[in-house]
């Protein structure tokens, strides 16, 4: 691919992932509160059980995107996922409160929008990019991402928060169709790529998990990495809901959340390089482990000058900058793995559903751990602790994966 053209996609791809982002996260955020808003306060099962749902589908889905993907493009697959998305939101804002009657559907149909979505991302991240210049584009990618969680739920929150029962969320709902038409518009200028046709694909890529040690160590890292990545911002969120009940300070911490994550993903296109990988997400899990200490020992002993949910947004600044440093170079590692497949231009969207049967196992790992801890915001807290020390195993699958190719 030409120099030129190349940059042309990779600018192309930016821009629809950005209007994917936009209808994406406005209604994501508020989907637990939604439910939760519903529910009686001993009820956060429901909330955490449609999380793991919705984590269980997403690989099942994109094992089937990936079959699908050998007879069309992958950006009519990932067409199908904004579709998909579209569904979940039209049954939220028809049913309303009855939701809780189905509540999983509700999670099913989440997990197989973001399986064929997500496909579709994955792809274009490794073909269009490569191991020198993937830290940077996916540094700008999250900076996008960040200042759209900044603005998007803290407006909408306000919004939800200044509306009558459920005709905010239903008004948030409505505009993210809108922005999905655009995303679905803007992925049709993506560059056409399918799957290739070979047999026994998924048994060929699970063989390279087994036999590739650099793939499996990439795997078991992404695994450790998503117990806290897919539990910590939806455990912060009903914190925050289960003390104040307030969606616009829901808002409030997903953009103090997204304003520490601005200022790391800027840092982390400049700063981070294949060959500091590693030293900052060190730096970056000891000084959460610290973090989470102090969140425990806050949430036993009260501040008379700060309240708990003051405190818990604080940390949510810190985590939102901290936790960049870990997932980000995670993700380039993984790609870094994956390039050392001599058949990756047959198995590509194989391989890449491994990996996401991994991640996502240890979401659903990490809201499984967060649902048969006691309730109380204590728990919650101690939770937190555990997600964060975990992580120091994610760093040491990360060194096993680059040791085994000489890094």
């Amino acid at each position: 691919m030409r120099l030129g053209k190349r940059k042309n996609n990779i600018l192309r791809f930016s821009l629809c992932h950005i209007s994917f982002l936009i209808f994406f996260t406005i209604p994501y955020v508020f989907i637990n509160t939604f439910l939760l808003s519903f529910s009686n306060d001993s009820e956060i099962h429901i909330t955490v059980i449609y999380n793991i749902v919705t984590f269980i589908c997403t690989p099942i889905a994109m094992h089937f995107a990936s079959m699908v993907s050998k007879h069309m493009p992958i950006k009519r697959i990932a067409q199908i996922g904004v579709m998909l998305y579209c569904a979940d939101y039209a049954i939220l804002v028809i049913f309303k409160e009855k939701v809780l009657e189905f509540y999983p559907v509700i999670g099913i149909l989440m997990g197989c929008a973001a399986g064929f979505y997500w496909l579709c991302y994955n792809i274009m991240l490794d073909i269009l990019l490569d191991d020198d210049n993937r830290d940077k584009v996916i540094g700008l990618l999250t900076v996008a991402y960040c200042i759209i969680t900044l603005a998007a739920p803290l407006l909408s929150g306000w919004f939800i928060s200044n509306m009558e029962g459920s005709s905010g969320y239903i008004a948030v709902f409505i505009f993210s169709f809108v922005v999905a038409i655009i995303t679905m518009f803007l992925l049709g200028f993506l560059p056409d790529s399918r799957g290739q046709k070979v047999k026994n694909p998924f048994k060929t890529a699970y063989r390279g998990v087994r036999e590739n040690k650099s793939w499996r160590s990439a795997l078991i890292a992404s695994l450790f990495m998503g117990i806290r990545e897919g539990a910590i911002q939806f455990i912060l969120a009903i914190m925050v809901f289960k003390l104040v009940d307030d969606e616009f300070l829901v808002g409030v911490n997903t953009f103090a959340a997204g304003l520490g994550a601005v200022i790391s993903s800027l840092l982390i296109s400049f700063l981070v390089k294949p060959k500091n990988r590693i030293k900052f997400m060190t730096v970056a899990v000891s000084a959460l482990m610290v973090c989470a200490v102090l969140f425990v020992y806050f949430s036993v002993n009260k501040l008379s000058f700060i309240s708990f949910a003051e405190i818990i947004i604080i940390f949510s600044v810190i985590d939102g900058f901290l936790q960049k440093f870990i997932t980000n170079p995670v993700t380039s590692i993984v790609y870094y793995s994956l390039d050392t497949f001599d058949n990756l231009a047959d198995y590509r969207n194989e391989y890449l559903t491994c990996r996401e049967v991994f991640l996502d196992a240890g979401r659903a790992i990490g809201a499984v751990l967060f649902l048969l801890l006691p309730g109380g915001i204590v728990y919650m807290t101690a939770g937190v602790l555990i997600m964060t020390a975990v992580q120091y195993l994610t760093i040491l699958y990360c060194k096993r994966t680059l040791s085994v190719n000489g890094k």
